[in-house]
C-alpha cells in the first residue's frame, strides 16, 4: 500500500473527534494476500485501549470498505518518557537491556533504591561490595547512555551506597534462601519417588560431566538444555522441553520457569532508538501474569505477527519483581505457540442442553450465540436450547448458526411475571396467534423516552402465522445520530437525512396497523412516545 493511503487514514483520524488519540501516526498498510487480511500499524504516545482499537478499526472499515479482516497493531511511543518515568515505568526494561552485558549488575540494580535530586538519578545499593564492583564495570556511564538511547533523557546517573538498605537486603536474602531450601528439600522428595536406577544414571551423567570440567552456560542453567534447537512453532529463543508450573505459584524466588497460557492483552512499546519492547499477558486461569520480551530487531516482524490476543502459547524466562508494578513479572527468553488440546464430550449417547444463556442475557452470559451453537455441534449433539433472561434477541444468530453447524435450535426464553397492576394485554377481545396482528419495532437515538428520538420504525403485518405485509420507513430526528448508536445499528445521519420527519411517518404507520393486535418487540423504548410525538 503507498503512502498517499497511509496519510488518507491519518486525515481521518484527526477528522474524527471521538478516536481520542493524539497525534496518531499510521506508519504503514500492509495487505496480506494469501490470509485475504489489511495489517494496520500505528504509533502514538498514548495507550491504545480496546474501546480506541474499535473507534480506529470503524474508522478503517468505513474508508476501505472491503476488507471484513482488519489486524491493527498499536506501537506506543515512549520518546517523550521523563526521567521520573524511567525511574519508575521503565526500570526494569533498563535493567534487562544492561543485563545483556553485564549479567551480574541486574540483582542489584533491581533492588536498589532510586532518587532523583537535581536532575541526578541516584541509584542506592544496600551492599558496599557489590557497589565498589559496580563502579569499577562503570555502570554508572552506561546506565546514562542507555538510559539516552532508549528514552532521549539525558542525565547525570550517581551509584551509592546506603547501609540502611542493606538490613532490609539481608532480610529479603534470607528469605529467599529460606524459599529455596524448600524448593531443594520438594525436589529432592520427587527425585526420591522416582525410578532409582534412572537417578542414579543421572547422577553419573552429572559426575561425568563435573570430570570432564565441562563449563557452563546460559543454557546449562536450570530449565534449559544444550540439544533445544527452534522449530517451526518457536516464535523466539529455542523449544522448551521444562515442565510446567501453574502461573499461580510463581514468585520472585521461582527463578527460571516454564509455563503455557492463552493471550489476553499485547502492548508494544517503541524507544527512541527504535528499539521494540513487547509486552503480552497470560493466564492459564489459575491466575494470570505479564510478560516481557526484548526481540532482536531481525525478529521483531515475525515475533510482532505471531503474539496476539488468543494465542496459546509456552514462555520461558526468569520471574523478577517489578518495582513499578508491584507484581511479578516474566522476562521471557523462549515462546513457543501450541495447539490447545480442546474439551469434547465423549459420552456415547449425547446430551442436549436445555438451559443455556448468551450475553443477550445481562450480567450472566458472556459467550456469542454462535459460539455456543458451534460448539454444541462440535460435541456431537443434535440439538441445543437458547433460553436467555428475558429477550430474544440471540434467536436471529442462533438461526444462522444453525443452518451453519447442522443443528437443531429450541428455541426458548426465561420470563418473569409479577402482579404489579399492570395488565400484560390491554383491549383483550379474545385475540389468538392466528389473528392478525403485527410486530415492529423502532431505533433511537439513545433509550430515553424524554430526551431521544425515533430514527426508523419497521414491522410486520402476520396473519396465521405468515407474513402479510411489512412496514419500513427511516426518520429525520432533527438531531445528529450519536456514534455509539450508529455503531449498535449501523444507521448513519447520511441514511436520515432525505427522511420524513415524525410526524409524518407516524400516520402511516398507525395505518399500517389499524385492525391489528399489535405487539412491541423493542422493550427499551416505551410506545408512548409514539403517541406523544404524533
Amino acid at each position: 500500500m503507498n503512502v498517499s493511503l497511509a496519510e488518507m487514514l491519518k486525515n481521518d483520524f484527526d477528522s474524527n473527534e471521538q478516536t481520542l488519540v493524539d497525534d496518531i501516526k499510521v506508519l504503514r498498510v500492509q495487505y496480506l494476500k494469501k490470509s485475504n487480511k489489511l495489517r494496520v500499524i500505528i504509533k502514538s504516545f498514548e495507550n491504545t485501549d480496546d474501546y480506541k482499537k474499535l473507534l480506529i478499526k470503524n474508522i478503517i472499515s468505513k474508508r476501505l470498505g472491503s476488507f471484513d479482516d482488519i489486524q491493527l497493531i498499536c506501537y506506543q511511543d515512549v520518546s517523550n518518557a521523563t526521567l521520573e518515568d524511567v525511574k519508575d515505568k521503565f526500570w526494569l526494561d533498563v535493567v534487562n537491556v544492561i543485563a545483556t552485558s553485564q549479567p551480574s549488575s541486574k540483582d542489584s540494580l533491581i533492588k536498589s533504591s532510586r532518587i532523583i535530586e537535581n536532575g541526578i538519578l541516584k541509584i542506592q545499593c544496600g551492599n558496599d561490595f557489590m557497589c565498589k564492583i559496580l563502579r569499577d564495570k562503570n555502570i554508572e556511564l552506561l546506565l546514562k547512555n542507555t538510559i539516552n538511547d532508549m528514552f532521549g533523557v539525558n542525565s547525570q546517573v550517581r551509584l551509592e551506597h546506603n547501609s540502611e538498605l542493606s538490613k532490609a537486603y539481608d532480610l529479603v536474602k534470607k528469605e529467599k534462601e529460606n524459599q529455596t531450601i524448600i524448593n531443594e528439600i520438594v525436589k529432592n522428595i520427587n527425585i526420591e519417588q522416582k525410578d532409582k536406577p534412572q537417578s542414579n544414571n543421572q547422577g553419573n551423567s552429572q559426575n561425568k560431566d563435573f570430570a570432564s570440567g565441562n563449563k557452563s552456560n546460559k543454557y546449562s542453567r536450570q530449565g534449559y538444555r544444550k540439544d533445544e534447537v527452534a522449530d517451526e512453532n518457536t516464535i523466539m529463543g529455542r523449544n522448551i522441553n521444562g515442565e510446567n508450573i501453574e502461573i499461580k505459584d510463581i514468585n520472585e524466588t521461582s527463578g527460571i520457569i516454564c509455563a503455557c497460557g492463552d493471550i489476553f492483552k499485547v502492548n508494544i512499546i517503541e524507544t527512541k532508538t527504535g528499539r521494540i519492547i513487547i509486552t503480552f499477558f497470560i493466564t492459564d486461569y489459575t491466575s494470570s501474569i505479564t510478560v516481557k520480551c526484548f526481540p532482536k530487531p531481525k525478529d521483531v516482524e515475525k515475533i510482532m505477527e505471531e503474539i496476539k490476543v488468543g494465542l496459546f502459547c509456552k514462555v520461558r524466562g526468569e520471574a523478577s519483581y517489578d518495582t513499578y508494578a508491584k507484581e511479578v513479572v516474566v522476562m521471557v527468553r523462549d515462546i513457543v505457540k501450541l495447539k490447545k488440546i480442546e474439551r469434547m464430550d465423549n459420552a456415547q449417547e449425547k446430551r442436549v442442553e436445555l438451559h443455556m444463556h448468551t450475553q443477550m442475557s445481562a450480567m450472566d452470559g458472556m459467550s456469542a450465540t454462535s459460539k455456543l451453537v458451534e460448539r454444541a455441534a462440535k460435541w456431537g449433539h443434535n440439538a441445543v436450547a437458547i433460553t436467555d433472561h428475558g429477550v430474544v434477541q440471540a434467536f436471529p444468530e442462533a438461526m444462522d448458526a444453525a443452518k451453519k453447524n447442522k443443528i437443531k435450535i429450541i428455541y426458548g426464553v426465561e420470563g418473569y411475571l409479577v402482579d404489579d397492576g399492570v395488565p400484560i394485554v390491554i383491549n383483550n377481545k379474545n385475540e389468538n396467534l392466528d389473528d392478525r396482528f403485527v410486530v415492529f419495532d423502532i431505533e433511537t437515538t439513545g433509550l430515553s423516552s424524554e430526551n431521544d428520538r425515533i430514527i426508523e420504525i419497521g414491522a410486520v403485518k402476520i396473519e396465521k402465522g405468515k407474513i402479510v405485509d411489512r412496514f419500513n420507513e427511516f426518520v429525520n430526528p432533527g438531531i445528529d445520530i450519536p456514534y455509539k448508536i450508529t455503531e449498535l445499528t449501523g444507521i448513519t445521519n447520511d441514511m436520515v437525512e432525505d427522511a420524513k420527519s415524525i410526524s409524518e411517518i407516524l400516520p402511516k404507520f398507525l395505518e399500517f396497523v389499524k385492525s391489528s393486535v399489535v405487539v412491541a418487540h423493542n422493550a427499551s423504548f416505551d410506545t408512548s412516545f409514539i403517541i406523544r410525538n404524533s
